[in-house]
């Protein structure tokens, strides 16, 4: 080989670094994480313990069932195992019903649990219903094996019945702990908020990589687990009035301080006599950010205020608004309160239908897809009578997922938890059993096993179903019974279930009707850039620039997510890769363009002690910032055109008018002599609409070159 020549690096070079980086991301520990896997492996142990002692049937799927209902808070976990009990006493009684009327038709029988299944998933497909309505659909249809599974009417009638108090013991276990240990939503909300804050100073304090992931982490994440903690707060009626507006005050001030600081230029800020006198400013609020005073309307200790010299950008002014803002709140300041806090306008109720549930085929196409894999999988273990691979129904429903990718990537993930599941169940009957002389030893096996799939099943969507099919797996092959099995085929025939599931859904999803998911991704995308239009095109106070963030980060991270699993699908439908490179791209100067459009929002707001603007600055800015909001509405509506034709004549929306704005008025000196926006203001606005404008210019091409 001469010296010139280049070694190609092999695939497995690569792969395996980023496997390692990702699972050490997936499982690096978090606040609460150890707490709640230690509560849900007790709460396991328990309905273990009491199922075997009490000789209550199918302790595995009991046991399972709180993987599924466990959730940060005491009061979601609450709810949701009562939801549940009146979820499964309802299946149980329609299960009766459907049952005793086609018992004695096998045809009527078979064609009965078709329509369930179909009408189900199109209803999980096209609802706010949707995961209530698999989960009947799917207890329906497996009341509808029955027949076959048991034979006997009296023993399918025991089987029905059993359901109940194999959910009441888990659900009643798991109310019963939440209320001794469980974790308040008023102290989780305060804890996420002082998350927030903490990271602020940390990238005031010591700007870097490590401090930038952390808040742009926490940016991103949005307000879904406060909005959560809130509605269980106002639901418990946990907390006076004035202690809940605060709460809710320092939640917009805190995602105002991360967008700010994300916003904000590598080296503004950084400088000792402007960090340090900032992040002492957080440092006091973060400080009192205990229990006692969320829940307390008393007065906190008021942080120190900015340093007198001012911010030279946008982003630096409005980081110390917000620690203005924070002293008033932390000074219990009513009018401070309610400015930070902004209008809490109510939501309007979702229709219980999507807007095109009958017009987009798409819900049609998957709901017999997945009809079609169930009852495919159905007949193929009735025609051999193997019943114990019956997991294959199941299989189908937890699966189907809208888009090729998410289909695949969670079977996938399924069948990885299930090997690893029936490894460990293997293990445990072959080397462990044996050797057990009490129910004690039984709980020490299954509360090792449940602490690392509890563990594994918290992380992200990534990777957390492989940690539910580990618990799944590993109880249904060693809880057999009323105590530990030692049947092997028990394991052998749930994986093999598993596995034909999972080809059924794989063959059908990939052959009939493929769905990209760059249909949701280019959705979600829109999206967001239709929140950025909507922050130049209409004027907002400061509290409602946040709530827009909020929903930006939730649509940018749901595409950004759909994104990174265009990799599970097929090539002949999967995007190319120079494709998929040039959409993350548009995902990052999406951001950027946000968080420049937020600075340029939140600088010409005036809903708090900010003097008014000049009318012929104020209608210059308004100008200005409707051509960028029209820009942006050009640009969507180019990319939601879908003939190839008439996209290629739309070379690109017209920019002409964002690009080449006209020059701003001279500052008109107000009646006191003073100026309310000072020439060095305007020309840092000037920064932000080039920097604005050149963002939109690289989107529009990135966008051109993605089509």
């Amino acid at each position: 080989m001469s010296s010139g020549a280049r070694t190609e690096p092999t695939p497995g070079a690569a792969v395996l670094p980023r496997l390692r980086d990702l699972l050490r991301e997936e499982l690096a520990p978090f606040p609460g994480r150890l707490g709640r896997v230690l509560r849900m492996t007790v709460l396991c142990v328990a309905v273990v313990i009491v199922c075997m002692a009490w000789q209550i049937p199918e302790a595995a799927l009991a046991a399972y069932l709180i993987f599924f209902v466990s959730k940060d808070d005491a009061g979601s976990s609450a709810i949701e195992g009562l939801a549940l009990i009146v979820v499964v006493v309802l299946a149980v009684a329609l299960a009766f019903v459907v049952t005793g009327a086609t018992a004695d038709a096998p045809m009527l029988r078979v064609l009965t649990m078709g329509a369930l299944i179909y009408g189900g998933m199109f209803l999980s497909a096209t609802t706010k219903s949707g995961p209530v309505a698999g989960s009947l659909a799917m207890v329906l249809a497996m009341a509808l094996t029955a027949p076959d599974l048991v034979g006997y009417p009296e023993l399918i009638t025991r089987a029905f019945l059993w359901m109940i108090p194999m959910v009441l013991v888990p659900m009643c276990l798991l109310i019963l702990l939440n209320l001794v240990v469980g974790r308040d939503p008023a102290r989780l909300w305060g804890d996420t908020l002082r998350r927030r804050f903490a990271a602020a100073a940390l990238m005031l304090e010591s700007p870097g990589p490590v401090s930038r992931r952390r808040l742009l982490g926490l940016m991103r994440a949005g307000d879904s687990a406060t909005a959560t903690f809130n509605k269980m707060v106002r639901l418990l009626h946990e907390l006076p009035a004035p202690a809940l507006a605060r709460l809710e005050a320092l939640e917009r001030l805190s995602t105002r301080l991360l967008t700010a600081r994300a916003a904000a230029p590598v080296l503004e800020l950084t400088g000792y006599g402007r960090a340090r006198p900032r992040s002492r400013a957080l440092g006091a609020v973060l400080a009192r950010f205990d229990r006692r005073a969320e829940r307390s309307a008393a007065v906190w200790p008021t942080p120190s205020a900015p340093p007198p010299e001012p911010a030279a950008t946008a982003a630096g002014q409005e980081i110390d608004r917000v620690l203005i803002a924070l002293a008033g709140v932390a000074a219990g300041e009513a009018a401070a309160i309610a400015r930070a806090r902004g209008l809490t306008e109510r939501a309007p109720a979702a229709p219980f239908f999507a807007a095109d549930a009958f017009s987009n085929p798409e819900y049609a196409r998957f709901a017999l897809k997945t009809t079609l894999a169930v009852m495919l999988c159905y007949l193929f273990y009735i025609g051999l009578d193997w019943p114990g691979i019956h997991t294959c129904v199941i299989t189908c429903f937890y699966v189907a997922l809208g888009s090729v990718a998410e289909t695949l990537h969670k079977l996938t993930l399924r069948l990885i938890g299930c090997l690893i599941g029936a490894l460990l169940s293997y293990v445990a009957i072959v080397f462990v059993f044996p050797s057990m002389h009490s129910i004690g030893d039984l709980a020490l096996v299954i509360a090792a096993v449940t602490f690392v799939a509890a563990w594994i099943g918290l992380a992200s969507e990534r990777t957390s179903y492989i940690g539910l099919q580990i618990a799944l797996c590993f109880y249904l092959a060693t809880l057999h019974g009323f105590g530990p099995s030692y049947d092997l085929s028990i394991a052998r025939d749930r994986i093999v279930g598993v596995v034909i599931g999972n080809l059924a859904i794989a063959v059908l999803f990939v052959s009939l009707w493929p769905v990209s998911a760059e249909s949701k991704i280019r959705a979600h995308f829109r999206a967001a850039l239709q929140t950025v239009r909507s922050l130049l095109g209409a004027p907002a106070g400061r509290a409602a620039v946040a709530r827009a963030g909020d929903r930006f980060n939730t649509e940018l991270a749901a595409a950004a997510s759909a994104l990174d699993l265009l990799n599970f699908e097929p090539r002949r439908i999967r995007p190319h890769r120079e494709r998929q490179a040039a959409a993350q791209r548009l995902v990052v100067l999406c951001e950027d363009l946000y968080l420049n459009a937020a600075m340029l929002a939140q600088q010409r707001a005036t809903d708090d002690d900010a003097p008014a603007l000049p009318d012929a600055l104020a209608q210059d800015l308004r100008r200005r910032d409707q051509v960028r909001a029209d820009a942006i509405a050009a640009f969507l509506d180019w990319m939601g055109e879908t003939d190839p034709g008439v996209r290629a004549a739309a070379a690109s929306p017209d920019l002409s008018g964002a690009l080449n704005p006209d020059p701003a008025p001279d500052l008109e000196p107000s009646a006191d002599g003073g100026q309310p926006w000072s020439a060095a203001m305007l020309r840092e606005r000037e920064r932000l609409y080039r920097a604005f404008d050149r963002l939109l210019a690289d989107l529009v091409a990135q966008a051109r070159h993605a089509r």
